[in-house]
């Protein structure tokens, strides 16, 4: 089973399961990064990230679709940025400091994040 069927770790939740198949959705595909940002999916998963500070499954789940959107994707980064998302990504540090597996994909994201201003 794929994480997106909702039988992975981590995903006991609907939430978890929505992330984790956007994170699925997106992941390489750029058409369908364009189709998530315009559609709110940066919003989306920060809005549940931030509602659901204390769980380290949404936490993990948000900041794994938070990567795969913003990954080479200078519109997602944009975006991103104006909806401070290295704030929720901090935040997600804050609340999950011996969450090795967590610490390691939040710094993948926030590189994502900012990997186009190299480019600028």
């Amino acid at each position: 089973p794929t994480r997106g069927e909702g039988d992975g770790p981590g995903l006991s939740t609907p939430q978890g399961r929505l992330l984790g198949v956007l994170a699925d959705l997106v992941e390489g595909n750029y058409e369908n990064q364009e189709v998530a940002a315009e559609a709110g999916g940066i919003e989306a998963a920060l809005a549940t990230m931030r509602a659901h500070a204390q769980s380290e499954e949404i936490q993990e789940q948000g900041v794994g679709a938070l990567y795969k959107m913003l990954s080479e994707h200078a519109g997602s980064q944009r975006r991103g940025k104006a909806l401070e998302a290295a704030e929720a990504l901090r935040l997600a540090q804050d609340a999950n400091p011996e969450n090795a597996t967590l610490m390691a994909a939040i710094a993948k994201a926030l590189e994502a994040l900012y990997s186009g201003e190299k480019f600028q």
